[in-house]
């Protein structure tokens, strides 16, 4: 025995005597040493339905010669007598597998155990043929024979893998150790060469097949020699092998701890169906075995945090080793707080053990460090070589001595042979002995200016979002880094939907900003250098789930080039000494200029222009990192909408010139005259000139009404046009929507599906009244044929005008194409033949009544104060609209009635849309859960009435109309039966919001949960001390007498409120489409 070996294991035992280690015996023959010698000593424990059972070593010799005679009876005579792989590919007890692998080694052969969990066929394929293994030992479980089944189908040279190599199938825990004794071969004595193979276990790295790590007898006799550089006598302690592997190494090395110490190992049933170990599954084993000591992985011990019981269960043990990574050191102060042991083992497939062993007396105060000897840096049985990489931090390798035998040697240097590492290893500030992994030397990032950073405690702090599930940084030669974001499953990203990628970004980014502020500038990541995976390019593992950073990496190159590209700067940007408004029009020209494909002038829309969300968001990440790193200036007052809101060149320019000269609070009061003004501007600019209409003079219309609709494919125009097609007074309908963006599906297939998710009869869809046209109203004659549109020009009787893009989020001048179609309209109307133009119905919003007087009902008349409807492009847009109609109808002969809308609830099957403020409302009670308690009244129109109503109210003569519902809700009764429905307490408002901006900010809200767009909405929705001609969000409610005097669907709801059967019918669609759980 090595002289620094420390003589530690089976000082008081009186039932074990350890074996020989000098050599003289390889391992299995020292398990025929401890079966003959220490028959009674402990070896395995298990609990099942009858208790706590034990097996002793006479047990587990006899039960190795079984193994043993099973492998030699199904080897050929040819391999009975040379050393031939047997691999093992079986979901089975850890005593089975145990076992078995012995018995192979007895046998003289050479085991290779391969995961039924981590390994794909073509993975155990290509293992099988590197090793050129001649036998696969097979479980009888499902798994197991679908994965030997197809991977001794995949083709080899000549024919298939399982050509050559024979499937036996895998002997069971019954086999082995409970039938009586029967007739069995003789298992031969052998006497191995400590050189000769005998163990075969899959790499750890991050390639994209595992390889084949040799270990030979010599090696695992070392093995045998770890325990004893500790401080711990093992013999006498159980070890809870329940979150172990035998495909592993930590697994592995069980076979020699136990066969040199005495060391007991406690594991599942092996009547029990085997299944992948939870935490729960564990720590009950643990408890039930009455293990002292446990070895798992970090990933566990972070899962058992969280739980009281798990807690004070691990306490009572001597011990809690961990290894494979690092530990958090959060998590394992909380642990030493808690008195847990935590013991942090170093090692790898590749070296084996590499640290000290475990102590006699664990510091839970240092448990994130792993033990080193003073003597020997590292520990008594191994020789590290330390390379420096920066201050206190070293490149690890390990020296190939026959005290430490590596199992791979991949570097040389003056005749020594050495296994690198790569890890990087920081010794402890005060104590000389301990050391700790810091990361990896692919992994530090080294920036352009010399600085560098290690990634890993960075990633790991950023990936514990609960909307995160992995990330990498990057940035290596780079002046600043950045991150690739790979969402939780449940919360995945359209990346091709900038919008949805923002709003993600938003939702992640408080928790990233707050690692930032432990960082130093040179590391903090910007919010524009964060990539979203696509969800066809997965981060890539390794067969045993190690995250591949390389081929991320490589996957997303191009995507870190675009951000890299976005962050640049253009040559006209140069930093001068005053900033000037010409500087800032610079930055934006440089960054429109930069993502649209088209030349533009400083004053043309870019969303008119094609711009899409992506591309305004790498238009606003561009500015806002140049702001961010070159100027050192804060962006977290400047809106995220700022393109959406700014859509030209020189307004982005001249916006981020005043807030950076003026402050944000002040430009919000300068855009408030620049906004009235523009909206009296459009008015002008489509009010001039209009048609003089001339009838023919025998103009006096057909028989029957002839109605041009648009945007009939949207919740609201399949109502619309369902009534019309059911109308008979109506014999002709002319429906006209735009293409489809992506040229997927006919207007016809987009109104079949429309009709569907409404639950209306699409069969009307083939009525002979009806014809579906596709149209740009944005262009001269409407993008129709020419004798189309002298048709309808010819026979239209009435206009109903329904189509509106109905995005909060864009500006009015994005929606001026919309407002210009209105014009297209009117001059169509008034070029009708007719003895009068054609009825024009305008579907607006009660919204343009948003800054109204809370203290009057809204008015059924023109609105001519644009004040009240500044906020939202949407609302500006409708009463630029409305206001160009009352000009003409002012100055021409053209009738117009306008129907204003309020809220509109689920049609007559419930459809509501997901993605509006009421129905996210409701998933929030399951998300926080709890609903909040409003009052007041909520004037909602069911989308179907709303539709009749309109239709109704064609020919009414009325101008103006507002359409809510004639006999609002109580506020409080209608989100008591929401309470009920969902079984959820309702608590005041602000409580509730609290509870949902803290969800929203930790990430714990499903994918459909509001935006922190749309919590904005709910931060001004709340109305404490309410009005009366206010509904309970603080909408402005209308006067609806005309309205109610030109529809029947409106008088026939008087007596009616929305109540339980609409909440019922909601609730049901909501379940449908999975807003609701």
């Amino acid at each position: 025995m090595d002289p620094s070996i420390h003589r530690s294991q089976a000082t008081a035992s009186n039932t074990f005597v350890p074996p020989p280690l000098d050599g003289s015996l390889s391992l299995p023959e020292i398990y025929d040493y401890n079966a003959t010698h220490n028959p009674d000593h402990l070896v395995f424990v298990y609990d099942d339905d009858e208790g706590v059972k034990k097996l002793v070593w006479s047990e587990l010799g006899q039960a190795m010669h079984r193994a043993a005679s099973v492998v030699r009876r199904n080897l050929k005579e040819q391999h009975r007598s040379t050393s031939t792989v047997v691999a093992i590919l079986a979901n089975v007890d850890i005593f089975s597998y145990f076992t078995t692998i012995m018995g192979i080694l007895r046998a003289g052969h050479q085991a290779f155990p391969i995961s039924t969990v981590t390994t794909t066929p073509a993975g155990i394929a290509h293992l099988l043929q590197h090793t050129r293994a001649k036998y696969l030992l097979v479980g009888v479980d499902p798994v197991s024979q679908a994965l030997a089944c197809a991977a001794l189908r995949v083709p080899s040279i000549g024919g298939t893998i399982g050509d050559n190599v024979k499937a036996v199938p895998m002997p069971s825990f019954e086999e082995l150790f409970t039938e009586p004794e029967y007739e069995r071969e003789p298992v031969p004595p052998i006497h191995p060469r400590q050189t000769d193979p005998c163990l075969i276990l899959p790499s750890s790295g991050t390639t994209e097949f595992p390889k084949p790590i040799i270990i030979t007898h010599h090696a695992m006799l070392q093995w045998n020699w770890v325990p004893y550089s500790g401080r711990t006598d093992l013999c006498g302690h159980l070890l809870s092998a329940h979150a172990l592997s035998m495909t592993h190494i930590l697994g592995a090395t069980m076979l020699s701890w136990t066969a040199s110490t005495g060391i007991a190992v406690a594991g599942f049933s092996p009547w029990c169906t085997p299944a992948p170990p939870d935490a729960n599954a564990v720590i009950s084993g643990v408890v039930k075995t009455s293990a002292t000591l446990l070895c798992t992985a970090p990933s566990m011990i972070e899962t058992w945090a969280r739980n009281p019981d798990h807690v004070s269960a691990l306490k009572k043990l001597f011990a809690v080793t961990y290894a494979g990574s690092t530990l958090d050191r959060q998590i394992g102060d909380f642990f030493a707080s808690r008195g847990v042991n935590l013991v942090n083992i170093y090692g790898s497939t590749e070296v084996g053990c590499g640290s000290e062993f475990i102590p006699d007396n664990p510091d839970p105060s240092r448990c994130t460090y792993f033990k080193a000897s003073l003597l020997n840096d590292f520990s008594p049985h191994s020789t590290p070589k330390f390379i420096p990489f920066s201050e206190n931090v070293y490149h690890l390798l390990f020296t190939n001595t026959s005290k430490h035998p590596l199992h791979v040697v991949n570097t040389e240097s003056s005749g020594v042979k050495y296994f690198d590492t790569h890890d990087l290893v920081i010794r402890h500030p005060t104590d000389p002995d301990l050391w700790k992994v810091y990361g990896r030397t692919a992994d530090i990032i080294t920036y352009t200016n010399g600085e560098k950073m290690n990634p890993v405690p960075i990633e790991q702090a950023i990936s514990k979002h609960p909307m995160i599930d992995r990330c990498v940084m990057f940035g290596k030669g780079r002046p600043h880094p950045g991150l690739v974001v790979e969402p939780s499953r449940e919360y995945a990203v359209d990346i091709k939907d900038g919008d949805l990628v923002s709003e993600y970004v938003d939702a992640v980014w408080p928790h990233v900003d707050e690692v930032n502020d432990s960082l130093p500038e040179h590391s903090r990541i910007t919010r524009e250098m964060i990539i979203i995976t696509d969800p066809a390019k997965p981060f890539q593992y390794s067969q045993k789930l190690t995250l591949r950073k390389f081929a991320v990496l490589q996957d997303y190159n191009d995507e870190i080039n675009q951000a890299y590209r976005c962050t640049e700067v253009a040559q006209p940007l140069h930093r001068p000494e005053m900033w000037e408004q010409e500087h800032f029009l610079k930055l934006a020209r440089a960054a429109v200029e930069k993502y649209m494909p088209c030349s533009l002038r400083d004053d043309d829309d870019l969303f008119q222009a094609g711009c899409d969300s992506l591309q305004a968001t790498w238009i606003r990440n561009m500015i806002f990192h140049f702001l961010h790193r070159s100027l050192k200036i804060s962006t977290r007052n400047i809106p995220h909408t700022l393109v959406y809101s700014n859509p030209t060149i020189q307004r982005l320019g001249t916006y981020i010139w005043q807030v950076i000269q003026y402050g944000h609070a002040s430009v919000a009061l300068s855009t408030l005259s620049g906004k009235i003004a523009e909206m009296e501007a459009l008015v002008g600019k489509y009010t001039s000139n209009f048609p003089v209409y001339r009838p023919a003079p025998s103009g006096s219309g057909g028989c029957g009404d002839v109605v041009l609709v648009t945007g009939t494919t949207g919740a609201l125009g399949a109502y619309i046009l369902d009534a019309l097609i059911s109308d008979p007074t109506v014999t002709r309908v002319y429906a006209l929507n735009r293409g489809d963006t992506k040229g997927a599906r006919s207007v016809y297939i987009r109104h079949v599906d429309s009709f569907r998710e409404r639950d209306l009869d699409w069969a009307l869809l083939n009525s002979d009244k009806l014809v579906l046209l596709e149209a740009d109203l944005m262009v001269e004659g409407l993008g129709l044929e020419e004798h189309v549109y002298e048709e309808i020009r010819r026979d239209v009787t009435c206009i109903i005008h329904s189509a509106w893009l109905r995005n909060y989020a864009v500006s009015l001048s994005t929606l001026e194409p919309l407002i210009s179609g209105t014009r297209r309209l009117i001059d169509l109307a008034l070029g009708s033949p007719h003895s009068v133009p054609p009825t024009f119905v305008f579907v607006s919003s009660i919204l343009i009544f948003r800054n109204w007087n809370p203290r009057q009902l809204a008015p059924e008349a023109e609105n001519s104060r644009p004040a009240t409807a500044i906020g939202w492009g949407y609302t500006e847009s409708k009463w630029v609209a409305e206001s160009i109609l009352a000009r003409a109808a002012e100055t021409t002969p053209l009738r117009i009635s306008v129907a204003r809308l309020g809220q509109l609830s689920g049609g007559s099957n419930g459809c509501w849309s997901p993605k509006e403020w009421f129905p996210l409302l409701v998933r929030s009670g399951q998300v926080v859960g709890c609903i909040p308690q409003l009052n007041g009244v909520l004037g909602w129109m069911p989308a179907h009435l709303a539709a009749r109503s309109i239709v109704e109210v064609r020919h009414s003569g009325e101008p103006y109309m507002n359409m809510g519902h004639p006999n609002p809700v109580d506020a409080l009764e209608m989100f008591r039966m929401v309470s009920e429905e969902l079984s959820v307490p309702m608590v005041p408002y602000p409580e509730w919001l609290a509870a949902l901006e803290a969800s929203v900010r930790s990430g714990e809200t499903a994918s459909h949960i509001p935006s922190l767009a749309m919590m904005e909405f709910y931060r001004s929705a709340y109305r404490p001390l309410g009005s009366q001609n206010c509904d309970a969000v603080g909408f402005t409610l209308g006067d609806s007498e005309r309205a109610l005097r030109a529809s029947q669907s409106m008088r026939s709801i008087v007596g009616h409120v929305v109540g339980k059967e609409d909440v019922d019918l909601w609730m049901k669609y909501w379940r449908k489409v999975g807003l609701l759980g």
